[in-house]
């Protein structure tokens, strides 16, 4: 497998299953416990390490929401609870979430060891939330320390493919109506969706092109902990349930 099929087909399963998390109702309804609604636990929990910002900053770093929308949610949440308290309770969460999903998975404490070397050879720049995240403490087991950094790695890549879509000339909406049409709504844009027959071989560079971006850190993994990293990643997605 080359380097480019290893980042994008584990970016795959990297993305699904950070989303399971995120998107369970049970991890809305841990932010309950902080007087948060789903939405507004999931903002200002994503976006919590970036600190006590206004909402443009947060609506930049989510490129793929209309900026409005984030900011709305943003500032409602923020009024509520302190951001960086928040993305501590979520980070936890993750955690928690994991551990009676991911208990009986095999190779978790060397995927963490793979994980991790690859987050530290990372180039962050650009890339706020993964560089927030990255310097998060982890949790001290297994299952709960590999979805947390499953959670960092899918913020990597989220990152560096909206570098990549930025770089290709494309806009935010463009990319959700290729990559994501039933998503368009839910991520606020509320217009009519552009035609996405134009765009799709430049969203194909720009995939091309985050593989580049993030390959740079994947690259430190040897082909065998490359197969043992991908096997962990898909045990992991299919333990989850995504």
């Amino acid at each position: 497998m080359s380097l480019q099929e290893f980042t994008r087909t584990t970016g795959k399963r990297i993305n699904v299953t950070g989303t399971g998390f995120m998107m369970h109702p049970d991890t809305g309804k841990r932010g309950e416990e902080l007087g948060l609604d789903f939405f507004g636990y999931y903002t200002l929990g994503r976006a919590g390490v970036l600190g006590n910002v206004a909402g443009d900053v947060v609506a930049a770093a989510f490129f793929f929401f209309e900026p409005s929308l984030v900011c709305g949610i943003w500032n409602a949440a923020r009024d509520k609870a302190d951001p960086m308290e928040v993305a501590t309770h979520y980070f936890e969460s993750c955690a928690e979430w994991a551990r009676p999903r991911l208990n009986e998975v095999d190779g978790l404490d060397e995927f963490c060891k793979s994980a991790q070397r690859v987050c530290e050879a990372a180039d962050v720049r650009g890339l706020s939330l993964f560089a927030g995240w990255r310097t998060m403490p982890l949790a001290d087991d297994a299952p709960g320390r590999a979805l947390q950094l499953i959670h960092v790695l899918r913020e990597f890549r989220g990152g560096a493919n909206g570098l990549a879509t930025r770089a290709l000339g494309l806009t935010a909406p463009e990319a959700v109506a290729t990559n994501s049409p039933g998503m368009y709504q839910m991520f606020g844009w509320q217009d009519e969706m552009p035609d996405v027959v134009k765009l799709r071989d430049r969203m194909a560079q720009a995939e091309d092109l985050t593989d580049e971006i993030v390959g740079q850190a994947f690259g430190v993994l040897s082909e065998s902990e490359r197969e043992a990293f991908t096997a962990a990643v898909e045990a992991c997605a299919g333990a989850a349930g995504v």
